[in-house]
Parts: C-alpha cells; structure tokens; sequence
C-alpha cells in the first residue's frame, strides 16, 4: 500500500501508443462517454480491488490450427499411424 503522502501527490503516467491505436481507442471509448485517462483509471481501480486483470489473456499462438486439431482427433481415436524414428527419417528424406 502507499504511504498517505504519495497518494496526496497523485501521479502521472506517460504511455507510448501508436497513433493508430490511440485513435481507434479514443473513438471507441467515446461511444462509452470515456476518455483515454477514465479507461485507464477504471482498469487500474479494478486490478487493484481483484489483484488481478479484469479479463483474461488469450494468446493465438497456442491456438491450434485445422491441420494440428485434425492430427490431434486421429491420435485421440487411435486413427494415427505408428512410425520408427528410421520412417520419418525417410519421409523427411523425400520431402
């Protein structure tokens, strides 16, 4: 927690953002009756009563694609082939 002086003083925060972002997020939030400095406040309130974001974190990259999700049903029903680490290595050979 902070001391009662420096939650007198207030402070400032200086964020770099793209143009294109802090433009797009300006438009939006303005649609809410926001701006930029009442979204930030807002989302640091509400970590701060939660400890914790206020929305979870997804990232694509672990998402996986058509071709994973299908190889992935095949070994989950047993539709898989088995292969010796000498047949890959001739798969990969021909490829």
């Amino acid at each position: 927690m902070l001391s009662d002086e420096k939650v007198k003083n207030g402070g400032q925060v200086h964020i770099e953002l793209g143009n294109t972002l802090k433009h797009d997020a300006e438009y939006v939030l303005n649609q809410m009756g926001l701006t930029l400095t009442d979204a930030v406040r807002l989302f640091l309130r509400q970590v701060v009563k939660e400890r914790e974001l206020p929305f979870l974190v997804h990232y694509s990259a672990k998402i996986p694609n058509k071709k994973t999700l299908a190889a992935m049903d095949e070994i989950d029903n047993g539709k898989s082939q088995k292969i010796t680490t000498e047949g890959l290595q001739k798969l990969w050979d021909n490829h």
